[in-house]
């Protein structure tokens, strides 16, 4: 369900007008503004007060969808990994490859084998450094069937592998090349060598698709196949013996529509008890003080600022500055855990779900600056000198939404870790749905050195005196 919000420009533009007019009324006097003025009074700079607290409430949740749109992503994702703190994760990839054209042998040309090659597209999480049991199975449902796909979606397929590796994941070079069945193999040789495999048809008739998975025990890594624009595919190998020796080739059927399943066991962890729909979220008092995103499984941190409302009711004061500051709790940043680059801020309802700014196509709205030109983001900030690492996020906006309109003090925002898409589905495609990182975030009782999570906010007081 889309709900419309609208942008209190307003609003907005009244904290831009009364911030300015604070800020300019001990420059008044030196303006020349002609006859029609007669004397001009140099407000006093004591009547004025810049005040800074970080003791606002700040609350943090755990919002878990029940399913989240995987389908149609350009990275397949296999693995399976332990992590400490949310439990098992395992990710399966479906893909199906797709002929186009036709497979068209030369003449006398003599079978070698069928393999299939999966670039890395350079993502991983997990350990690398533990050895990966990757099997490929032959899918025997039609994935074009479905229009979407999501990570609790299922496929049937053969539980004989066609093939087999055994290896230790190395994302940042090329590829994985895995050999497969034989049988299979010349199956697709002799009836492209008998021209019958012309069409995408004659090759679902074969082969529908394939799934990558590991084996149950793995507790290492998951890792991304990219699939778009690139040499990843079932490969027939072949050569033909001419006069000038021995000549070998191959032809390549790409990998084309895909999705990925992704599934967790929480069994022990802080979450264990999130299995209902999206519409409950479950305070960081419940989740030992944490709140928490994990990718690929719809998990996200939902932030609320229950008392800040009470502000608008502090006479001749105005806010000019908040800051939100997000703290990773310490030691759940790791080498193998590591931490999102950067994390995106968007308003949500009471039910956890996206406010849209747009008519007719869905347009998820996105917390902005205060002239609205631009999406607000938190970098990923580590600092050497003082041994912190946080996000911060310029919230003015949201802050200038509940001080000077009827904001409900019910709607909050939700914390993602790439921007969202227009459309029914705002998650799919994007990294949030591509990937399994995490972020363990610490609430306000969670001490992380000396500092805690905690809205920064910056305001002005004038002094009044009634006559």
């Amino acid at each position: 369900m889309s709900i419309n919000l609208k942008t209190p420009k307003s609003y907005i533009s009244r904290f831009l007008n009364i911030s300015l007019a604070l800020g300019l009324a001990t420059s008044l006097s030196s303006c020349d503004w002609g006859d029609e003025i007669v004397s001009l009074v140099q407000p006093n700079p004591d009547d004025f007060a810049v005040l800074y607290s970080d003791t606002n409430t700040v609350k943090f949740s755990t919002v878990v969808y029940d399913s989240l749109m995987t389908g149609g992503v350009d990275r397949l994702l296999t693995g399976r990994y332990q992590d400490p703190l949310l439990g098992t994760v395992t990710a399966q990839g479906y893909t199906q490859p797709q002929l186009q054209g036709s497979i068209v042998l030369p003449e006398k040309a003599v079978y070698d084998s069928l393999d299939v090659l999966l670039e890395y597209d350079g993502y991983y999480y997990g350990d690398t450094t533990k050895t990966m049991n990757l099997s490929v199975h032959a899918v025997t449902k039609d994935i074009f069937l479905r229009s979407s796909y999501f990570n609790t979606s299922t496929l049937p397929f053969d539980a004989k592998p066609l093939g087999t590796l055994k290896f230790k994941p190395m994302p940042n070079t090329d590829s994985l090349k895995i050999r497969l069945s034989d049988e299979l193999g010349k199956k697709i040789f002799d009836l492209a060598e008998s021209n019958l495999m012309k069409t995408a048809d004659d090759w679902y008739q074969v082969i529908q698709g394939i799934t990558l998975r590991v084996s149950d025990q793995d507790q290492g890594a998951v890792i991304g196949i990219k699939l778009q624009g690139t040499n990843s595919g079932i490969r027939l190998h072949y050569h033909v013996v001419g006069n000038d020796g021995i000549s070998k080739n191959k032809s390549v059927v790409a990998l084309n529509a895909s999705y990925n399943q992704i599934s967790t066991d929480r069994k022990g962890t802080q979450l264990a008890q999130a299995t209902g729909p999206k519409t409950s979220a479950i305070p960081s008092s419940q989740t030992n003080n944490r709140s928490f995103i994990q990718e690929g499984m719809g998990v996200f941190t939902r932030i609320d600022l229950p008392y800040l409302s009470n502000l608008k009711y502090v006479d001749y004061s105005v806010a000019n500055r908040a800051l939100l500051k997000i703290y990773p709790v310490q030691q759940s940043v790791t080498p193998m855990y590591n931490a999102p680059k950067r994390l995106y801020l968007y308003y949500i309802n009471k039910n956890n779900e996206f406010f849209s700014s747009g008519e007719g196509n869905f347009v998820p709205q996105a917390l902005t600056t205060l002239d609205g030109r631009e999406a607000i983001s938190g970098q990923y900030v580590e600092n050497i000198i003082d041994n912190e690492q946080y996000y911060v996020f310029d919230v003015s906006a949201f802050v200038a939404s509940i001080m000077f309109s009827d904001y409900k003090t019910e709607n909050g925002l939700a914390l993602y870790t790439s921007a969202m898409a227009n459309g029914s589905w705002p998650e799919a495609r994007s990294d949030y749905a591509k990937g399994v990182s995490r972020l363990v975030i610490g609430d306000q009782n969670v001490k992380v050195g000396p500092n805690n999570s905690k809205l920064e906010l910056y305001y002005t007081t004038v002094k009044y005196n009634k006559k």
